[in-house]
């Protein structure tokens, strides 16, 4: 399948997805600094459904969950590449190199990285 593009109802859906992650947080999870952590296990299960929609080759799939996993939290490389991975399994390798360079540029010894763009 051919990228498409990024379209508004996506956009949308991504963004309401966060905010039903801050539906479930509780007060106290708030005062407990418990938030950070939440939102980098739910991004961690994104990642990990990313993967299987890309072994699965449901490209479309995997895309929307490693967005959502970067909004989720946006430190997480592995969202990034597995944006990279996506885009060139569609056949974008200029974007998918795009994603590995932005990880490169923020952790320039990230082997992943490394190595796919290599």
């Amino acid at each position: 399948m051919k990228h498409q593009g990024h379209d508004g109802f996506r956009l949308l859906g991504l963004l309401l997805m966060v905010l039903g992650l801050f539906a479930l947080m509780t007060p106290a999870s708030y005062a407990s600094g418990g938030t950070a952590k939440r939102f980098q296990s739910a991004s961690q299960n994104l990642i990990d459904a990313g993967v299987a929609a890309m072994k699965a080759e449901n490209f479309d799939a995997a895309q929307k969950k490693f967005e959502a996993a970067l909004i989720a939290d946006p430190a997480n490389m592995m969202a990034l590449i597995g944006l990279g991975d996506v885009y060139r399994a569609m056949g974008d390798r200029r974007a998918g190199m795009d994603y590995y360079r932005r990880v490169l540029d923020i952790e320039p010894y990230n082997l992943a990285a490394i190595k796919r763009k290599a």
